[in-house]
């Protein structure tokens, strides 16, 4: 538990990190401060004591903290974020495409001339059009700068900064010319390998397989099956299928191992280790996870051949404090953080697992094998620590499962890791080739099947959006700190806080979960002129998809039941009817997320293809899916009551929907509802939506408790008297309201 005693380094490069958070928002006038007087003071001690101490350490890390500070975030994004609403030619060249159709497309792009100034700097282009480019392309182009937009799904902004985005280019008009080809450069170089090592995987393996493959090894999570990736996500194993410094420590070890195993020196065996291990972070993008494994690593290495003794935290902390000293956007980004935090818990406990597993030698097969298994569950319970809090931050959720599922798929996950780079190597031999791709497949296939099976026990995690989970979060880093401070010798200390914490967290978990189950509760959500209904009642969730259709409104929905009731999956997904985008709709959305049934209108007509084809795409994502006619009970004394109308001049249907909580109406009803007789019902609360066909503006005059529109247009269709009245708007998309029973 002394992490700090006899290193130096170890207290600067914290010093460092923590100065640079702090200071990223103060004044540059104290920045300029604070580095003068940091440098007269480091002066001054040397002059005075002749030699670098502690103290003088931690001044120096505040004088290089300041430095950083006004050079990257003053300086650096300064000079960015002042182009932010102007509109300026600029060249660019492409660093990779991430979509492109005929409509419209974006792309990673570096800045290199804005009019006739020349800059450096990486931004995303949003284009109105395709723009027809491949990487290394160079073009002139006309756009409007603008900051990075959040949506309610994705935190769009954090992401990119993280990546060293500060600007975001919308080009509207087609104004690109091409002016040829980039020169050399290594990013390009890796680039091309990486997309070569990629077409011989797709070519040698089948397309689960090859998703898997292509993810671990190479870093690519764009063609991962989506329910292996929504199983390991619920099982807590994310970090498995998105490369790490995990990878980068298991496949170089592996080599350095069969190279010492086939009798090569070891001087020679870590010095082909240190270029494989250069080449492959290059290969795989450089971010700043692969990063702190590869530097790690050569570091390392590099003490082991000079036969200096080498210390795995003061080497962590090092690495840390270089990557964030040369590329300070690694603050922002979550796997950086997690995979220093993992890895400085697997090292605090890693003597003691040391010492148990020599004493383990000594006994019989059995007993060695028990400890191996243990030995692997404290591992992943000492990383899983000392990521709490970030997990709460960054994911909102902790996984019970964690420490038994990452010994379960370690192994399965390092075969077909190992076994890739043979399979990129050997594809083109006929036998040797299919051999390899057939391993790689039964193991996936294997995998797959385990983790769709745990995965939907519905034990794998629970929320952490809870109100109170910040209080536990920030009292067990407090005494943690107190803890590593104080230097107590024993790590397995750690255990006390984070049971405690735990135990604090079912206590008020089930505290909270009783009052706030003692009601039911109502959503009306829109977003982008999408209406939803997100029901929440029995400790049970539902959903009623009323929108004119598109992943992005049914997402919204489910992540309000996540986050605001606490829910891991949806019981009843309730579509009102057979428009062909929902077909999409409920194929993303039933692989992406845990949904137990979809419920369909009784179709007739054209629409029997469509809901047939729904229904074949439920049963495939594993997801039960029954017809109803206009009622669908939602326990034993609450149900919904839909009801679809059409007018004459249009094919859309108007809907309404009626929500009894045990004798409390809520209900649903749009503007074309005028004309469709749905209003017979006075409701408590009522939903003033958007979904039918356009109407003309129409003076209806009702009396309800809570009205909600969907926006201020639908707010001119009525004249409403309620006690309460809603208007939804970009700022706020959902209201809640919550009803006793």
């Amino acid at each position: 538990m002394d992490i700090f005693n006899k290193r130096p380094l170890c207290v600067a490069v914290t010093v460092f990190v923590l100065s640079l958070v702090v200071l990223m928002n103060v004044y540059v006038g104290l920045k300029v401060v604070l580095a003068v007087l940091s440098c007269l003071l480091g002066v001054f001690l040397y002059i005075k004591f002749r030699r670098i101490n502690v103290f003088s350490g931690v001044i120096i890390a505040l004088l290089f903290s300041c430095i950083i500070s006004l050079l990257y975030f003053d300086l650096y994004i300064g000079s960015a974020v002042k182009w932010y609403g102007k509109t300026e030619n600029m060249k660019i060249e492409i660093l990779d495409v991430g979509y492109d159709c005929a409509y419209s497309s974006y792309a990673d792009v570096k800045i290199l001339k804005i009019g006739k100034k020349n800059v450096s700097f990486k931004a995303r282009l949003e284009c109105s059009y395709s723009m027809g480019a491949k990487r290394g392309e160079v073009f002139n182009v006309k756009g409007t700068f603008s900051d990075f937009e959040d949506d309610d799904l994705f935190n769009t902004k954090k992401y990119y900064n993280s990546k060293g985005y500060y600007l975001n280019v919308i080009s509207e008009d087609y104004t690109l010319t091409y002016l040829g080809k980039a020169g050399f450069s290594l990013s390009s170089f890796f680039k091309d390998v990486n997309e070569f090592c990629e077409q011989r995987l797709k070519s040698a393996l089948d397309e689960e397989t090859f998703g898997f493959a292509d993810g671990i090894f190479l870093g690519n999570r764009e063609n991962i099956d989506p329910q292996l990736n929504r199983d390991f996500t619920e099982l807590g194993i994310s970090h498995m299928i998105a490369i790490s410094g995990m990878h980068l420590t298991i496949l170089i070890g592996s080599i350095y191992a069969m190279l010492l195993h086939f009798g090569l020196h070891r001087k020679i065996a870590i010095g082909i280790s240190i270029a494989i291990c250069i080449f492959y972070v290059g290969m795989t993008g450089a971010t700043p996870a692969i990063l702190r494994s590869g530097i790690m690593f050569i570091i390392m290495s590099i003490s082991t051949l000079i036969m200096k003794e080498n210390d795995s935290i003061t080497s962590l902390f090092a690495t840390a404090g270089i990557i964030i000293f040369f590329m300070p956007n690694a603050l922002f980004d979550a796997a950086f953080l997690l995979s220093c935090f993992s890895t400085l818990g697997i090292l605090i406990i890693s003597p003691v697992l040391k010492r148990f597993s020599e004493w383990a030698k000594n006994k019989n097969k059995f007993v060695s094998l028990i400890c191996g298994v243990f030995i692997g569950i404290f591992v992943t319970l000492f990383a899983t620590i000392f990521t709490l809090p970030l997990t709460a931050y960054y994911f909102g959720r902790f996984y019970y499962l964690l420490p038994l599922t990452n010994l379960i798929f370690e192994l399965p996950t390092t075969l077909i890791l190992m076994l890739s780079p043979f399979v990129v190597a050997f594809s083109f031999v006929p036998f040797l080739g299919s051999v390899l791709a057939y391993i790689c497949k039964l193991i996936t296939l294997w995998m797959a099947f385990l983790a769709d099976a745990i995965a939907s026990l519905d034990i794998g995690g629970v929320s952490l959006s809870y109100p109170f989970v910040t209080v536990i979060i920030v009292l067990f880093i407090a005494v943690t700190l107190i803890m590593i401070v104080f230097e107590i010798k024993n790590p397995f200390w750690l255990f006390l806080p984070f049971v405690v914490s735990v135990c604090s967290f079912i206590v008020c978990e089930n505290v909270f979960l009783t009052n706030f189950n003692s009601y039911d509760y109502l959503c009306c959500q829109n977003s982008v002129r999408n209406d939803m209904l997100v029901v929440h009642t029995a400790g049970e969730t539902a959903i009623v998809d009323i929108s004119y259709g598109g992943r992005s409104s049914a997402e919204s929905a489910l992540k309000t039941a996540k986050d605001r009731f606490y829910d891991n999956r949806i019981e009843k997904y309730v579509l009102t009817h057979f428009h062909n985008y929902h077909t999409a709709t409920i194929d993303k959305i039933t692989q992406k997320y845990y949904i137990d049934t979809v419920y369909l209108p009784i179709p007739d007509g054209d629409d029997i293809d469509i809901a047939d084809s729904i229904y074949d795409i439920c049963i495939k994502n594993g997801v039960e899916c029954f017809y109803y006619e206009d009622v669908i009970s939602l326990s034993v004394e609450n149900s919904f009551k839909i009801k679809t109308d059409y007018v004459k001049r249009s094919k859309h249907p108007v809907i309404s929907v009626d929500v009894d909580f045990d004798g409390y109406i809520a209900s649903y009803l749009s503007p074309a509802s005028l004309e469709c007789d749905s209003f017979e019902n006075l409701s408590e609360t009522v939903f003033f939506g958007l979904h039918g066909p356009k109407v003309k503006p129409v003076t209806v005059e009702l009396d309800t408790s809570i009205a909600v529109y969907s926006d201020e247009s639908v707010n001119d269709n009525y004249d409403i008297k309620s006690d309460r009245t809603v208007i939804l708007d970009e700022n706020n998309q959902s209201e809640i309201i919550r009803i006793k029973h």
